[in-house]
């Protein structure tokens, strides 16, 4: 059984759910959704690093094929850009008190929605070859 798909379940949902969070903040304040967000950033782009591990672990038993090679090389490329996109967040987010005021707004709301884009790419690479071009 491969590791991967049981370690990316947390870093997707977190990642999701965090970004998810912080651009609702920015219209919607009734609960304190912006640290919730930030938490779940933190927690997200922490859980990366195993499923990152795990993922290369198991490209060791994947058939060389074409299809299966352009597929992980896509996914791989994917779960780099999270690590660093979030990264990057997390960054901004320690060096101000809250990154989605003032000017570095436009910035972190490009960043939160350029990552969710990789986010689903990445997932939706992943599901590919989980079920279609590994079965």
């Amino acid at each position: 059984m491969p590791l991967h798909p049981r370690f990316v379940h947390f870093p997707v949902a977190l990642l999701f759910l965090g970004s998810f969070m912080l651009l609702l903040s920015l219209v919607w304040s009734r609960w304190n959704l912006r640290n919730l967000g930030w938490v779940n950033l933190l927690l997200g782009w922490l859980s990366l690093f195993p499923a990152i591990v795990t993922g290369l672990i198991d490209q060791t038993r994947l058939e060389p094929t074409p299809e299966v090679t352009s597929a992980v090389n896509q996914h791989i490329t994917g779960g780099i850009a999270l690590l660093v996109i979030y990264g990057y967040l997390l960054y901004t987010r320690l060096r101000q008190v809250d990154p989605l005021v003032g000017q570095t707004r436009w910035l972190t709301v490009a960043g939160l929605v350029i990552g969710l884009g990789v986010l689903v790419l990445t997932g939706e690479i992943g599901g590919q070859l989980a079920y279609v071009l590994t079965r």
